[in-house]
């Protein structure tokens, strides 16, 4: 009997260990990759330009602007940082949602400011049930998958909802990876010295007089259009990022790919650190780790 049980015992053991191996090899721990490093220029050098998912992430039928899913195709696509617009909730907390309604992406009546942030996150989009999410929520989502993020501050008023965003931030470790392209005083000192801020019309017109203001937490956001071969080589003798925005509202529909495509060319020829794009592009800047299905974020 005892010799019966011990020799089940080990045969049971011998299968658990080979089934754990099996399942390992079968269904390996995803690793996130190294966060990006906005302040470490020589990291960022051997990165290739940097890709930053416009409107919350890769945006889909099933993945909506700033919803989970979204986010969490970004960083399966290969995006470096994703775009987060953030609202004030009627609590003045900080949540990221898109739209200036609820009507259309969720069903509800009325706006983020009409509701408290714990009612916000019971609220779901119809698109795929994901829940809304805060900014703590949302950073938290960003850390784990190996996100940086750029902050785009489309409503928020109060004192409360600007230290929030910075609590945020801080808490999360995200300093070094965060970015925020709003030109609005508040957010620009909330966030001072927590994440990399928009070249400021005052700092341009030193920098083009020939000044060298304080500069190694700016970086240059805009349009390709914007950006002439004078003030490209003004911005990198600054040693400043420069990140384009590559979006489908802003070109042509008829001809937007070809537009696009002639910017992102001329932009990589120029030396440009990044990009900020909708992901319909993303095949002009090469093989990624996950192809995108057809028909995502198509004008």
């Amino acid at each position: 009997m005892n010799a019966r049980f011990w020799s089940f015992a080990a045969a049971s053991v011998v299968w658990v260990l080979l089934r754990s191996t099996t399942m390992d090899a079968q269904e390996p721990s995803a690793t996130p990759r190294a966060m990006v490093d906005l302040r470490n220029r020589d990291a960022l050098a051997t990165r290739g330009p940097l890709l930053i998912a416009h409107r919350g992430g890769v945006v889909s039928a099933n993945s909506p602007e700033c919803s989970p899913a979204a986010i969490r195709a970004a960083a399966e696509a290969g995006y470096d940082l994703v775009e987060l617009d953030l609202q004030e909730s009627s609590d003045q907390l900080p949540m990221v949602f898109h739209d200036p309604s609820l009507k259309e992406a969720c069903g509800v009546p009325g706006s983020i400011f009409d509701h408290t942030a714990a009612e916000l996150e019971s609220i779901r989009f119809l698109a795929n049930g994901d829940p809304l999410l805060s900014l703590d929520a949302a950073l938290a989502l960003c850390k784990s998958l190996g996100l940086g993020v750029m902050l785009d501050c489309k409503k928020g008023e109060s004192g409360a909802f600007f230290k929030a965003v910075r609590a945020s931030v801080d808490k999360h470790g995200l300093g070094r990876a965060t970015m925020c392209i709003n030109g609005d005083a508040r957010i620009r000192l909330a966030l001072k010295k927590a994440a990399l801020l928009t070249l400021s019309e005052p700092e341009w017109a030193s920098l083009r007089q020939g000044g060298r203001p304080p500069l190694s937490e700016r970086f240059w956001f805009g349009l390709p259009r914007d950006l002439d071969e004078q003030k490209l080589q003004t911005l990198k003798a600054a040693g400043i990022l420069i990140i384009p925005a590559i979006n489908i509202f802003r070109y042509e529909q008829t001809r937007h790919l070809e537009d696009a495509a002639a910017d992102v060319t001329r932009m990589n020829a120029a030396g440009v650190h990044g990009f900020q794009i909708d992901s319909v592009y993303q095949h002009l800047f090469g093989p990624k780790p996950v192809a995108l299905p057809a028909g995502q974020d198509q004008p």
